[in-house]
């Protein structure tokens, strides 16, 4: 009982922390945009490419941060490679619907599918270079 409690809140630690860099930058990208007036970019491959590139370098980030594994199985890290991006891209598009409910125009990153491959990128990134 006690393993997996502890195998639980790994995954839970390694969930939040994703979802702390992928609202960290969709804040930033929210940031640069008002500032410079820039408004989506018309290719969804070029916002793919921004979106792997961002999620790279804030998965080196939490790297130089949290250099170690916080789930210490393998087998957890590969439920975990599975798991978290589903449900990290499911709240992110929530965080869409939820913006235009509200009136606010929501980015890419505020759907599944980008806020999925943003937060598979980081994990696999930390899979391959963290600390076991």
């Amino acid at each position: 009982m006690e393993i997996i409690f502890e195998i639980a809140i790994q995954i839970l630690i390694e969930l939040f922390g994703q979802i702390f860099f992928e609202f960290l930058a969709e804040f930033g990208i929210r940031g640069i945009g008002h500032a410079t007036g820039i408004q989506k970019p018309k290719s969804p491959i070029l916002a793919c490419f921004g979106y792997v590139l961002l999620a790279g370098i804030a998965s080196a980030i939490s790297l130089l941060i949290f250099p170690d594994h916080y789930i210490r199985s393998y087998e957890a890290r590969i439920l975990n490679l599975v798991a978290t991006p589903v449900a990290v891209g499911f709240l992110m598009s929530l965080r869409g619907k939820l913006l235009e409910k509200k009136g606010k125009s929501p980015i890419r990153l505020d759907s599944f599918a980008y806020g999925y491959l943003f937060a598979l990128v980081f994990g696999l990134i930390r899979f391959w270079f963290g600390n076991s």
